[in-house]
């Protein structure tokens, strides 16, 4: 296992602060644009891509269920304001938003995932796309953005602004997660969530598919790469051996890149790897947070 633990400080200008990063993050900018650097030597159109999981990865937590550390609610996630805020037709008030997340959808996900994830999304059918995407962009602003790991958003804007296009690979539902553009400063076309079909501006319960989870994450990642004039995945980013580690290991096993360039898998608090990925990712520990939440 290669391991990287932050516990150095960087710090560095932020929308509306600014954040500390753990010593890590440089290090992986560096091997991250080396890697870039030997490309662009030899295909200078390039287009290097960096994909991102979000939940646990960029921001700690999750958006759709919340954050709850030592018995204690942190935040509340967006399925569960959602309700509270009239957009679901199937559970309405606090009981509702009591029953969904304490009963339906915990014991949903404990034996099929690939239905409790789209369910996140189908219960917002028939509200207004544009009213949940508002909602959704306030919560961001007032509070949700204050929960990005510091060095998550170090890596993804040094990575931006060195002209690496970083793409949102997300098992929460794209209204959640697209909400994110403005704190994250990426365009909306760079965010892939569950995705369910809006017919005349209103939330239908029809899913597309693939799905952004487990191996729909890396056939998600294929297609832009393969969509994009000489586009190349120089790195991954993720949290999860269940849901992440798929798209991951794509990255650092995917045919050889230019002049000896190598992808680079990053596993954020993922704890001891299983034997099959064992050596293949730099894995981290990241704690420490944006915003005035962490006080």
């Amino acid at each position: 296992m290669k391991k990287l633990v932050g516990v150095g400080l960087l710090i560095v200008g932020m929308v509306g602060g600014s954040l500390a990063a753990e010593s890590h993050a440089d290090q992986v900018i560096a091997t991250i644009l080396e890697n870039v650097r030997k490309i662009k030597a030899v295909v200078p159109d390039a287009v290097p891509m960096a994909f991102w999981d979000f939940d646990g990865t960029i921001i700690k937590g999750d958006v759709t269920t919340g954050l709850k550390e030592s018995g204690q609610v942190r935040y509340k996630g967006m399925a569960e304001l959602a309700i509270l805020n009239g957009f679901s037709p199937f559970y309405k008030g606090e009981k509702g938003a009591a029953e969904f997340m304490h009963h339906d959808y915990p014991h949903l996900r404990s034996f099929a995932r690939w239905l409790a994830y789209p369910l996140n999304a189908q219960i917002l059918c028939g509200s207004r796309a544009s009213k949940i995407d508002e909602f959704c962009v306030r919560q961001f602003d007032e509070s949700f953005a204050s929960w990005y790991f510091s060095s998550s958003v170090r890596i993804l804007r040094a990575l931006e602004e060195a002209g690496v296009v970083n793409h949102i690979l997300s098992a929460s539902p794209e209204l959640f997660v697209l909400a994110a553009r403005k704190t994250l400063g990426l365009p909306a076309d760079r965010f892939n969530g569950i995705r369910v079909a809006i017919d005349g501006g209103v939330v239908t319960e029809r899913i597309e598919y693939p799905l952004p989870s487990e191996g729909g994450k890396t056939e998600i990642l294929q297609r832009i790469v393969r969509s994009t004039p000489h586009g190349y995945a120089v790195a991954a980013f993720g949290n999860s051996y269940v849901i992440d580690a798929d798209f991951l290991r794509y990255v650092v096993t995917q045919p050889p890149l230019p002049n000896g360039a190598k992808g680079t898998s990053m596993m954020i608090n993922g704890g001891t790897p299983p034997p099959a990925f064992d050596g293949l990712f730099l894995c981290v520990e990241q704690d420490d947070v944006v915003g005035p939440a962490k006080k």
